[in-house]
C-alpha cells in the first residue's frame, strides 16, 4: 500500500475528518486570534459556530455527529463539558464573592430569569405555534445564559476598556449559576408533559428534581469541594504541587463531581 492510498483510507473515516478539522481550526485561528479578537471583535464561539454549520450536514456534509454518537452519549458529554464550563467560572471569581454581592446575585438569578423564561416562552409560542407546554420547555432551554458565551463577552481589551470590572463579574457569575437555576424551570413542564395529574406533576418536582437530584447534589458538592480545598491547601502549602496541576486541579474536581 502506497502512502497516498494510506492517507485516503485514514481520512475515510469521519473520525479522523473532525480531528483534523479541530486541529487546522486551532492552528489558523491561532494566528490571527489577536487581530480577529480586537479588531473585528468577533468571539472563538461564534467563530466555531460559523465553521461548524458550514462542515455539518446541511452544507458540506463532512461532520454528522447523529452518525458517531446516540443520544445518550452526546448528552453524557454535554454534562461533563457544562461542568468544565461552570467551574471556570467559579475559579474566575473573586473569593467570597457570591455572598458578598448576594443581592444583586439574587436579583439577576431569580426574578430576571423567570421573567426571561416566560418572555422567551411567549416568543417561542407565537413564532412556532408550540403548545404552552412545549414552548415552556423551549423557553427553559434558551434562557439559561452560556458561560463560554458570556465569557467572550467579558474578556478581552474592549471588555477591558467599556465594561466596568463589577458588571463582568456579576454576569460571569450568573451566567455560570442559571445553568443550574435553569434545570428546575425545564423539569417541570416537562412533568407536566408526562402526566395529566398536577399534582402529581409537581410533588415529582419538588422530590426528584429539588430534593433529589438538586439537593443531593449541592450536599455532594459541598464536601468534596471544602475537602478539596483543604488538600489543596496543604499540598500547596509543603510545596507538592506545581502550578500547571493547580490549574488542572478544578478541571478534574469538576469531573470528578
Amino acid at each position: 500500500m502506497t502512502l497516498e492510498e494510506v492517507i485516503v483510507e485514514h481520512l475515510r473515516y469521519p473520525v479522523y475528518q473532525f480531528i483534523c478539522l479541530i486541529g487546522a481550526l486551532i492552528v489558523f485561528y491561532g494566528l490571527v486570534s489577536l487581530f480577529v479578537k480586537e479588531k473585528m471583535y468577533l468571539t472563538e464561539s461564534l467563530i466555531a459556530t460559523i465553521i461548524g454549520i458550514i462542515c455539518g450536514p446541511s452544507v458540506l456534509g463532512l461532520i454528522n455527529l447523529e452518525h458517531w454518537f446516540d443520544t445518550k452519549e452526546k448528552s453524557k458529554f454535554q454534562r461533563v463539558l457544562i461542568a468544565i464550563q461552570v467551574m471556570a467560572v467559579a475559579v474566575s471569581l473573586p473569593r467570597s464573592y457570591i455572598i458578598s454581592h448576594k443581592r444583586s446575585f439574587l436579583m439577576f438569578l431569580l426574578p430576571i430569569m423567570l421573567v426571561m423564561w416566560v418572555v422567551s416562552s411567549i416568543i417561542v409560542k407565537l413564532a412556532l405555534s408550540f403548545s404552552w407546554t412545549h414552548s415552556f420547555i423551549v423557553g427553559a432551554c434558551v434562557t439559561p445564559t452560556d458561560p463560554i458565551l458570556a465569557h467572550s463577552v467579558i474578556k478581552g481589551k474592549f471588555a477591558n476598556k467599556y465594561i466596568p470590572h463589577h458588571l463582568r463579574n456579576i454576569i460571569s457569575a450568573e451566567s455560570g449559576a442559571n445553568d443550574g437555576l435553569g434545570f428546575p424551570l425545564l423539569m417541570l413542564p416537562i412533568y407536566f408533559l408526562q402526566t395529566d395529574n398536577i399534582g402529581k406533576a409537581l410533588m415529582q418536582w419538588l422530590t426528584i428534581t429539588w430534593l433529589y437530584e438538586i439537593g443531593l447534589s449541592i450536599v455532594i458538592g459541598f464536601i468534596l469541594g471544602y475537602s478539596a480545598k483543604h488538600i489543596l491547601q496543604k499540598s500547596e502549602k509543603n510545596g507538592l504541587i506545581d502550578k500547571g496541576s493547580f490549574l488542572a486541579f478544578s478541571i478534574g474536581l469538576a469531573v470528578i463531581i
